[in-house]
Order: structure tokens, then sequence, then C-alpha cells
């Protein structure tokens, strides 16, 4: 991808409608609901988020911030995402994709298995049966994913065979 297109890549990831106050009120939602189920988590800030997804995606994923604000599924699971790297010491920035892909490839794995469980505990089968179809196609490009990554996944596919 030329630069330019690459900016403006990375431009619309961080769009948003929101206000930063709004955003930070959407992140407290979902933290109230991690802190019911007892999860370790580690408070992410709305410029953590937003500062996350500045950086590109080198998988080329385009799902941007306003999907992620706009689908309580996937603000989960960025949030156990972010929560997963703070954990393992890492400060969230732009780059952290490309500068960290095992830590959060890691991170991402932890963050479906949760984003998995809420939707099946919300009902929205579809919702899960669409992430299982994702999960069924990760596997199959990514030939050198971790051993451990791939066994999660794999889990993951018995746990919710819809």
């Amino acid at each position: 991808m030329k630069p330019d297109k690459i900016d403006e890549a990375q431009r619309l990831r961080t769009q948003s409608k929101l206000s930063i106050q709004e955003i930070q009120m959407k992140i407290e939602h979902i933290e109230i609901i991690l802190a019911k189920e007892s999860i370790d988590y580690h408070h992410i800030s709305a410029g953590e988020l937003i500062e996350y997804f500045k950086g590109p995606a080198p998988s080329g994923d385009l799902t941007t911030l306003s999907d992620i604000l706009e689908n309580r599924w996937l603000l989960i699971h960025e949030l156990v995402e972010l929560s997963e790297l703070k954990k393992l010491k890492l400060e969230i920035f732009s780059s952290l994709l490309r500068t960290h892909p095992a830590e959060v490839d890691y991170a991402h794995i932890i963050a479906l298995e949760y984003e998995l469980k809420f939707a099946n505990q919300g009902g929205d089968n579809e919702w899960v049966i669409r992430r299982i179809r994702g999960i069924k196609s990760w596997l199959a490009d990514d030939e050198k994913m971790p051993s451990e990554i791939k066994s999660r996944c794999h889990k993951l596919i018995e746990k919710y065979p819809h």
C-alpha cells in the first residue's frame, strides 16, 4: 500500500462520532460487566483505545474504532485484549501491533475467548457463528500460528459448534 493510502486507512480506523467522554462511558459500562464476572482486568482509558487504533493493522484488518464502539462484543474483545497487553507490562501505543505481534496474538485469543463467552451468554448465536468462521479462516491462513494459539482456537471451535 502506498504511504498516502496507509495514512488514510489509519485515519479511517480511528474515526468516531463519539466524544472522548462518550467513549469513556462505553468503556466504563463494559468494565462493570467484566467486574461482575470477576475477570482479572486492567483499566483501559478512552485515550489508550484510540491510540491503539491509530496504528496500522498488519493483518489488513479494516475494523474501525466506530465498529468497536457500536458492537458490545467487539468492545469487550478490544478492552480485554488491551488489558492482557497491560498485564504483560506493555504500554498501549499505536505501533504495538507491529512491534509486539506475538504478544498481541496471545492477547487476541484470550480476548476472543471472552468475546465468544459473552456473546454466547447473550444469546447472539449469529455473532458466535460469524466469529467461529473467522477463527477457522485464521487457522487456515496463518501457517506460522504458534501451537498454543492454534490449540486454543480449536478448543473454541469445539466449544461453540454452531
